[in-house]
């Protein structure tokens, strides 16, 4: 999505064509999407819809603004 690697979790059934964009906690500085594995699977199931858990680049090593970007996309507002 937009060059940021992520995962993708689709539930065995799946309605329609939404997408949940799942941003995980952490404050910009710590964690990764593999973190929320089940809590996204749950979301995917209860929801019968995919999800998308972007693992964006952490500071320090990747100063504000960049988690910000990897998150916002091209079409944000």
């Amino acid at each position: 999505m937009g060059g940021v690697p992520g995962t993708l979790i689709t539930p065995a059934t799946v309605l329609g064509d939404w997408v949940l964009f799942y941003i995980h906690g952490g404050a910009h500085i710590v964690g990764g999407p593999g973190g929320y594995h089940g809590l996204a699977a749950a979301f995917a199931v209860a929801m019968k819809a995919r999800v998308y858990l972007p693992d964006y680049r952490l500071a320090p090593e990747n100063p504000f603004p960049v988690p910000i970007e990897d998150t916002n996309g091209p079409n944000s507002i």
